[in-house]
């Protein structure tokens, strides 16, 4: 699921993993636009700083492992 702010400076992108294992495999995120911050949100564990790279009409974040849900916060 994806949310954005009225302005569209902050995005949320919500994860889940539907697998039946407790840790995913790596995992990739590609948002539309240019981005200068992306955060990783998850249940009992610290915010974690994502490095950014470009991608074809955007950016993108590569998360190693995440539990069972995660939310992503990309900013502008």
């Amino acid at each position: 699921m994806l949310l954005a702010t009225p302005d569209a400076s902050s995005m949320l992108v919500h994860l889940v993993n539907y697998t039946e294992y407790e840790k995913t495999d790596p995992v990739s995120v590609h948002v539309l636009g240019q981005w200068k911050r992306a955060r990783l949100y998850a249940p009992t564990e610290p915010v974690r700083e994502l490095q950014l790279y470009p991608v074809e009409g955007g950016m993108g974040t590569d998360i190693a492992r995440m539990n069972v849900i995660a939310t992503v916060r990309v900013d502008r």
